[in-house]
Parts: structure tokens; C-alpha cells; sequence
């Protein structure tokens, strides 16, 4: 959302394979992994529209996880 906000000079890659990823981004693992620097995977390759796209997808399940609930109290 703030893509002048981000210092680019303090990135870090952090490759993991992909079969060790999994179970974090599936968030089936809590602890933090060895040489953990603050995000998994390649940061540098995050873009504004990636961000957009993502804020975008939140935001839609948001909604419909709401509509959802309230469904059952609107057809009262």
C-alpha cells in the first residue's frame, strides 16, 4: 500500500524449500524456523500490485465470512 515506506536496503532472502515452507504458510508450524529474518521466501520480489492483489483477496473473504455470519440474523 505504501511502496516509499519500504527499505529495500533491509531486505533479506530467506530460501526455504518449498516442502519446509508449507507447513508455515498452511500454518500447521508456529515456531520461527533457523535464520528466520522477519519474512520466508523472496521479499524483493513483492510489488505494489502483488500487495493490491493480496489486500484485494483479504478483504473479499473478509466480507463474505461477515456476510456469512449475518446471514442467519437477517432472515429472521
Amino acid at each position: 500500500m505504501y511502496p516509499e515506506k519500504v527499505k529495500m536496503e533491509a531486505v533479506r532472502e530467506h530460501d526455504i524449500p518449498f516442502e519446509e515452507f508449507k507447513k508455515y504458510l498452511f500454518h500447521e508450524e508456529s515456531s520461527l524456523p533457523e535464520g528466520y529474518v522477519g519474512s520466508l521466501g523472496y521479499p524483493s520480489f513483492a510489488t505494489k500490485d502483488k500487495g493490491n492483489i493480496i489486500i484485494d483477496r483479504m478483504i473479499d473473504r473478509m466480507m463474505s465470512e461477515c456476510a456469512d455470519y449475518l446471514r442467519p440474523l437477517c432472515q429472521r
